[in-house]
Parts: C-alpha cells; structure tokens; sequence
C-alpha cells in the first residue's frame, strides 16, 4: 500500500485498518501532468528536455505500479510496458549527458520520440477505461458536520472531554460518526447508545462511589438507581429517561429503524447533551508522574 502525507505526490490513506480509506486528488492530477508532456516529445527533441520529462513519468508511474488502494489490473500491464521503456530511454540519456555539457542541447536518437509517443498512446486508453469504472466514491456532506472529521474521528462530534474522561466510549463514538457519514442511521445510532451508557456507567460510578452498579442490567435499572441517590441531577435523569424512551428502545427491535440520517444527526445533539452534563460530574483521571530525579 502506499501513502502519503499532505504535500507529498503519491496516494493518501487515512488507514486500512478503519476500513476508510482517503485517496488524494492531487495525485491523479500530478499523474496526467507528468505523463501528458511525453506525448508532446519531437523527434529532435533536446535530450535535457527529454530526460526531465521521462525522469518525471517514471516517478508517477512507480507510485501508480506500487499503490493497491485502486484495482486497476488491466492497466498493470501496459504500465509496466511503458515504465521499462522510458527506464531504457532515461538509461541511454544519462550515458550521453555524462559526456559534457554540450549533449544536454542536442537531439534525442532517431526514432526515440516516436517510440515514446507510441508507448504512452498505447497505455493511457486503459488507464482512462479502467478508472472510469474504479472503485471510487464522493461521501457527500452530511448535515453541518464535516465529512473528514466524521469518517475519520467521529468523536468530533461528542464533547470534547469525552476521550480522557471515557475511553470506553471512543470506539463507539468513532464508529457513530462514520455511519453518519455512511448515510447508516441505525446503526450510527446503535453506536452512540453504547458510547453514552459507556458515559453513564462511568458516571454512576462517580456520583455514587459507595454503592455497587447495577452490571449487566438494562438501562432503565441504572436510571431508577440514580433517582435513588438523594441529590441526583433531575437533568441527567430526565435526559437519559428520553433517550432510553423515545430512542434507544425503538433501535433495538428489528422491526424498526432509523428514516435517514437527518433523525441519526438529531439523536447525536441529544446524546451529546446528555454526555455533556454526566461529563461535568466525571473527574478528570489521575496523571501518574514519576519524580525528578
């Protein structure tokens, strides 16, 4: 697989291991730039002129040939055709160029623009077929949310004390955002439940230190143990109460499921208000530091 950071010429890949993967438009386009001009070489052109623009071609076809982020098995082959020709030709300019100053000026060897033309003229056709049916996808805007930060990190879209107060939750979180960007309602919204009982378990812990939680017990019986409490906030309970109501409960039967992702967008804000006030009441971790020495 290759990757790239941002600047650099070749594919971009947010990770294999989330399954989402960000190719680089400016990739293809500095790949047409490169491979273009070699249709445009005379056949008296300057052997300077020719090596930058072979040297060039060269450097984008290898990132085409070693990338496998985009199936493009039958384009391999003239690719591979194309790469050991201009290698040939680059070869043969470097031994000439060696000899002085002066050869950088003087004309390519007799036929070598026309065999190059033909090269390319053979391998671009392919290329233009086989990307007109390749596996790439547009992931249109969803809502006010920005489509990087939700297939990337979807916990963008949670309060931002979240991963230091919950880790347990991350995941979850994460993976809410990208359903959202996905256009999956249901299941985004299977995802933020478990990331918000993940909050309200930690939650509990926090409120009532003393008393055991009610492990592996439904949501209803960790919202009645915190109307036991004597001083619970009446805003985290009621909040929680419509989540489990109005939202959680309709998720978990088969028979019904979220309309589109405009409902998954507007449970996030209400989950996230519901974190955000639990959060307020969950401190921060301690930091163990060693002492100077």
């Amino acid at each position: 697989m290759v990757a790239c950071t941002p600047g650099t010429n070749s594919f971009e890949s947010v990770g294999r291991g989330n399954d989402v993967i960000r190719l680089s438009g400016a990739y293809l386009y500095k790949l047409a730039a490169a491979l273009s001009p070699l249709h445009q070489i005379a056949n008296d052109a300057p052997k300077g002129d020719t090596y930058t623009k072979v040297a060039e071609a060269i450097q984008e076809l290898d990132t085409l040939l070693g990338q496998d982020l985009i199936r493009l098995p039958a384009t391999y082959g003239p690719a591979t055709v194309l790469r050991a020709h201009l290698d040939q030709v680059r070869n043969t300019l470097v031994t000439d160029i060696a000899k002085g100053p002066e050869e950088w000026e003087k004309p390519i060897a007799v036929l070598a623009g026309y065999n190059i033309r033909q090269q390319i003229g053979n391998f671009e056709p392919v290329l233009l077929a086989e990307l007109q049916i390749a596996d790439l996808y547009v992931v249109t805007r969803r809502g006010g949310y920005n489509t990087t930060d939700l297939a990337e990190n979807g916990a963008v879209i949670f309060p931002p004390d979240l991963p230091e107060k919950v880790p347990d939750a991350v995941d979850d979180a994460k993976q809410a955002g990208r359903c959202i960007a996905f256009n999956l309602p249901t299941a985004a919204a299977f995802h933020m439940h478990r990331a918000n009982e993940a909050v309200l378990h930690r939650y509990y812990a926090a409120v009532a230190p003393k008393k055991a939680p009610p492990v592996n017990k439904p949501m209803e019986v960790w919202i009645k143990a915190l109307e036991d409490e004597p001083n619970h906030d009446k805003k985290v309970v009621s909040a929680l109460r419509d989540l489990k109501d109005l939202h959680r409960n309709p998720v978990l039967h088969p028979q019904q499921s979220l309309d589109d992702v405009n409902d998954a967008i507007a449970l996030a804000a209400a989950v996230y208000g519901a974190m955000l006030h639990m959060l307020k009441a969950i401190p921060m971790p301690e930091i163990n530091t060693l002492p100077n020495p």
